[in-house]
């Protein structure tokens, strides 16, 4: 089934993909950045183009100051948010309503991820019982993957009033067209009104 709003169709579609990109780009940033196996490593300060000294990281998720693993969270929401937009684009050859829940699945989805991933860089940039080194380790990345969240609710949360519209469109569409204007008279009942008065006598009856 062709939506019955091409433009809107298509911009979902485009948001759709876009999500599932940045889906995607969470899950890298998180696994090549934030959540490295054991090992030494080394923080570059780019002010003063020198390095920190060289110290260790036991793997631990570097998203998070106490023990909920927020990468793991991360994970999931990268995995399910992208199988969720694929189903977002196959919900455009669906019934409108699909388009309209999958749309208000990843923008609470997005949403709760966004404010989580947010709340914890805050945590961890101002909590100075973690050595300074650890806390500026791969920053941006923390950074990039909270704002690719936001920008993935951004996206959907603007992918439902557009999934409305359609399934407003799609309603019109197959509204009856047989239905009495306002204001004419009802079609008559079969015999009722027969013959009419005008016809003279032995008109014959239906």
């Amino acid at each position: 089934m062709v939506p019955a709003g091409k433009g809107p169709a298509a911009l979902i579609a485009f948001f759709g993909l876009t999500c599932i990109a940045l889906s995607i780009t969470i899950i890298v940033l998180i696994a090549e950045e934030l959540y490295p196996g054991s090992g030494y490593y080394q923080v570059y300060y780019p002010a003063t183009n020198s390095y920190s000294p060289v110290f260790y990281i036991d793997g631990a998720c570097l998203m998070t100051n106490n023990s909920v693993n927020v990468c793991r969270y991360g994970y999931a929401v990268g995995a399910i948010g992208a199988l969720s937009s694929i189903v977002l684009l196959v919900a455009m050859c669906a019934p409108p309503f699909i388009t309209v829940l999958m749309s208000i699945f990843n923008s609470i989805w997005y949403l709760a991820f966004a404010i989580t991933a947010t709340v914890y860089n805050n945590n961890i940039e101002g909590d100075m019982s973690i050595p300074q080194n650890i806390r500026m380790y791969n920053e941006k990345y923390r950074r990039d993957v909270y704002a690719l969240a936001w920008t993935c609710f951004a996206v959907s949360f603007v992918s439902l009033p557009l999934a409305l519209a359609i399934k407003k469109k799609e309603a019109q569409h197959y509204e009856p067209e047989d239905k009495p204007m306002a204001g004419t008279a009802p079609y008559p009942a079969p015999g009722a009104g027969y013959p009419p008065a005008s016809q003279p006598a032995g008109y014959p009856t239906v």
